[in-house]
């Protein structure tokens, strides 16, 4: 609070900025914090433009991001972890990777030569080799990139940023070993949430606001927008072990995810609340409203989690290898969650915790003195800095 406080006695003699917010629509999180920026940005009167960088990508392009690579998360994710880990060093499949992002983002130099922005700002990696290079030719425009996952990997490096915001203190030491000299041009700030994560709400006010019973434990259980997963069955097992519990499940844009909710819905004896696409003040509530949350930890849920105080059940057989393995150690490393292997697991853990309100207690307050809700607003005024 106090760094917010000094850089915005700082920011407001800086002039406005126009500021574009770049990202791409693959899964929500990156979407979501290019989104908690705007809101926060628009409110210091700056001119912010969120922009999903697919939209200028070829139609082929966008289908293999938006359709074969959450496919490929969904069906086969050893492989997807195994790529993801590849590709964070020297060789074939980064610079390949690196060939894709140039050449199918070209749609990007007519984007901003007909901007004068100050600053383009990325919530995902996709845009950075193009807009580097689009620099190279142009003057004036700065790159900034938000780490959206506590683990720097290599595609956050490319472009060489003006500045680097990411999620702690080890994000920025792992960085500055990764590119000697970036802690000069890091800040850590949390990962960027919307402002309803930071609303005074009890838990009885978000259970009857949301029509869940406000007397019995809760569960809310999520697994992202592209995340795969035997849900189904996750549901059962934890119907089996926990009698007496409800349960909310929340399934993003994933159809086959609200489907399956569905069916374990008719056939189990457990009350059950579903949810397709909740809009982000929902899903706030439900944070809120929940004792125990059951999913994958993506960067933005996990963030999201600890500003709500929301205790965390990982449950392995969801979790994308990878990109989520470093916010799965850090929720169990800091006594904020626990994982489970297995669906067996899983259903067993949840019963074991919903029976223990006291550690449920100690878990959430880890989840509050954890969290960063204020990581959005940090940006912004940085920026005017800047």
């Amino acid at each position: 609070a106090e760094d917010l406080a000094n850089l915005h006695d700082h920011a407001e003699t800086c002039a406005v900025s126009r500021i574009i917010l770049a990202s791409a629509s693959t899964g929500k999180g990156h979407i979501s914090a290019a989104k908690a920026l705007e809101v926060e940005l628009d409110a210091r009167a700056h001119e912010a433009e969120y922009l999903d960088v697919l939209d200028l990508t070829p139609r082929a392009f966008q289908a293999w991001y938006r359709g074969g690579y959450e496919l490929l998360v969904r069906r086969r994710p050893e492989p997807s972890g195994s790529l993801y880990k590849d590709s964070d060093s020297p060789g074939w499949k980064y610079s390949f990777q690196c060939w894709l992002d140039m050449v199918f983002c070209r749609g990007l130099d007519q984007y901003l030569d007909d901007r004068q922005a100050d600053w383009i700002v990325c919530t995902h990696s996709l845009p950075q080799p193009r807009i580097d290079a689009w620099r190279q030719k142009s003057s004036g425009l700065r790159m900034a990139a938000v780490v959206t996952d506590l683990y720097p990997h290599s595609m956050w490096l490319r472009g060489e940023p003006d500045h680097w915001f990411v999620p702690s203190e080890w994000s920025k030491t792992v960085l500055e070993e990764r590119v000697p000299g970036s802690g000069e041009r890091t800040t850590v700030t949390g990962i960027p949430i919307h402002p309803a994560f930071r609303t005074e709400e009890t838990k009885a006010e978000a259970r009857a606001k949301l029509g869940l019973d406000p007397e019995m434990p809760t569960i809310l259980v999520t697994i992202g927008g592209i995340g795969g997963g035997p849900l189904e069955q996750l549901l059962t097992r934890i119907a089996e072990q926990s009698p007496g519990i409800q349960a909310a499940v929340a399934c993003g844009w994933n159809a086959s995810a609200e489907a399956a909710a569905g069916r374990a819905a008719e056939k189990l004896d457990m009350k059950m609340k579903i949810w397709g696409h909740a809009e982000i003040e929902e899903m706030a509530s439900l944070m809120r409203a929940c004792d125990l949350l059951v999913g994958k930890p993506g960067g933005l849920t996990t963030s999201e989690a600890l500003a709500a105080g929301c205790p965390f059940l990982v449950a392995e057989p969801f979790l994308i290898p990878g990109q989520e393995e470093g916010n799965a150690d850090f929720l169990v490393e800091e006594g904020i969650g626990v994982r489970a292997s297995t669906l067996d697991q899983a259903g067993e853990l949840t019963a074991e915790l919903i029976q223990d309100p006291d550690r449920l207690a100690s878990m959430s307050k880890r989840a509050l003195a954890a969290a960063k809700p204020e990581a959005a607003g940090l940006i912004a005024e940085k920026l005017a800095q800047l």
